[in-house]
């Protein structure tokens, strides 16, 4: 989940980084106008203490503020900061970074490195980031992957970015049919921590069918002896994998959804879609208007040279 930050909070984390840099800078070059062992140790002492600062200062970002630096800052500065950021943090960044500069990323990260990035994401944001991956690197991720993740990671990238399956997570809580009140409850208790915007469990007969869900304060006040089918609600909105996420988008804002269920064409549940998620669909949507209006598209980087966006500009053109 993407983690509201204000913009006055963006804008002093990037003034801090950009000082840093600026530092970095001016000691770089007081180093090469020495000569001799002075020079080296100047280099030395200089990359030792404001990298240090720097790494220091970008390993206390969240990685949500780390992806709007990295947005912010022209190729060589972004590459240095980047290098600074640990693997779970940078992987953070990775999902939230705009998908040229992700192009970008990967273009600048050793093979090794990006796909020990990689291993840190969860099945859902690898396959949301999957199109900017080379394949031999996500082949690599693959394998190195847990079978159950693998599993998942390899689901969701059957799916087009446009589509529900593509978004879902694997991750609910599910219970038979034939469960009471308590057997329920125990299922929650057993797990010691809930998935992600868990509202409701999902009730499904013994072939996996989706027969539908139970809010949990209802699941609390109710019988432990009472059958779960008996509180389960009727009218639960669900979703197909392969529906267009802008209809889920839609329905989230209408209903006041929390989480709903995928379902595949047979009926079984094969998916659940969260609120976060389909917050950040809604939220590049908008952006993606935005640009449209100033003549932009979400495939420029601000620091692209000159032709590169008047070629972005011109792909419509003859």
């Amino acid at each position: 989940m993407t983690t509201i930050r204000s913009e006055a909070r963006l804008q002093q984390s990037l003034d801090q980084v950009t000082r840093l840099l600026d530092k970095h800078r001016v000691l770089e070059t007081l180093a090469h106008r020495q000569e001799g062992p002075k020079r080296d140790l100047l280099e030395g002492l200089q990359h030792r203490q404001n990298l240090a600062e720097l790494g220091k200062r970008v390993r206390a970002m969240h990685g949500a503020d780390l992806a709007f630096v990295l947005e912010a800052l022209p190729p060589d500065d972004r590459r240095l900061v980047w290098e600074q950021a640990t693997p779970d943090q940078a992987g953070h960044a990775f999902v939230e970074v705009a998908s040229v500069v992700r192009e970008w990323l990967v273009e600048a990260t050793p093979h090794e490195t990006l796909v020990r990035l990689l291993l840190t994401l969860d099945p859902e944001d690898l396959g949301y980031v999957s199109e900017s991956i080379p394949p031999e690197i996500l082949s690599d991720v693959s394998r190195a992957l847990e079978s159950s993740d693998r599993q998942a990671f390899e689901d969701s990238i059957q799916y087009e970015e446009d589509q529900v399956g593509h978004h879902m997570t694997r991750e609910w809580v599910m219970v038979p049919e034939s469960s009471t009140v308590q057997q329920a409850i125990e299922e929650l208790r057993r797990r010691g921590e809930l998935p992600p915007q868990t509202d409701r469990i999902f009730v499904v007969d013994a072939r996996n069918v989706f027969r539908g869900s139970i809010p949990l304060p209802t699941l609390l006040v109710r019988d432990p002896s009472s059958p779960v089918m008996g509180l389960v609600t009727a009218d639960t909105v669900t979703f197909e994998p392969t529906e267009h996420v802008n209809q889920a988008v839609k329905a989230f804002e209408r209903y006041d959804l929390v989480s709903a269920p995928v379902v595949d064409d047979r009926g079984k549940l094969v998916g659940r879609l969260t609120v976060d998620t389909v917050m950040d669909l809604a939220r590049d949507e908008a952006d993606l208007r935005a640009l449209k209006r100033a003549g932009l598209t979400r495939d420029e980087d601000l620091f692209a040279g000159p032709w590169d966006s008047a070629r972005t500009a011109g792909r419509g053109w003859p």
